[in-house]
């Protein structure tokens, strides 16, 4: 799909998607960027996420984050608050693959708690396999 083609437009808009390495979240990943957005992407392990990130290009940029650990969403948090300051879209990915709910559930409410970062879209995606 090219920028022409989306269906609609994020020009100039940030988007994070969490669980953005591989499947539904790379599709959303791309699909951001297609529309205009700068795309922050995570996977688990950032060599994945760099490479999801150097496929979608466009200035997209990728981040370690495991909801598993302990502390994962403040220090996700932080990195983002510090790439790029305020984000337009959150998605949070999320399958139940996952051993624990705390982290990316409460990653919107550490986001809440910078700094001039509240104002974004939240959208939430959740599948469980």
């Amino acid at each position: 799909m090219t920028n022409a083609d989306a269906p609609f437009r994020l020009d100039g808009k940030i988007a994070l998607v969490t669980g953005g390495t591989r499947g539904i979240g790379a599709a959303i990943a791309e699909e951001f960027a297609d529309a205009g957005a700068r795309v922050l992407l995570t996977g688990r392990q950032q060599a994945d996420a760099d490479d999801v990130a150097a496929r979608i290009g466009r200035g997209a940029t990728g981040f370690a984050y495991d909801s598993n650990i302990e502390g994962a969403a403040e220090k996700l948090a932080q990195d983002v608050t510090d790439k790029v300051g305020v984000l337009d879209v959150l998605c949070v990915y999320v399958t139940s693959h996952s051993k624990t709910s705390h982290s990316s559930q409460d990653f919107p409410s550490c986001l809440r708690k910078k700094k001039n970062f509240f104002p974004f879209s939240l959208l939430f995606f959740s599948f469980f396999i």
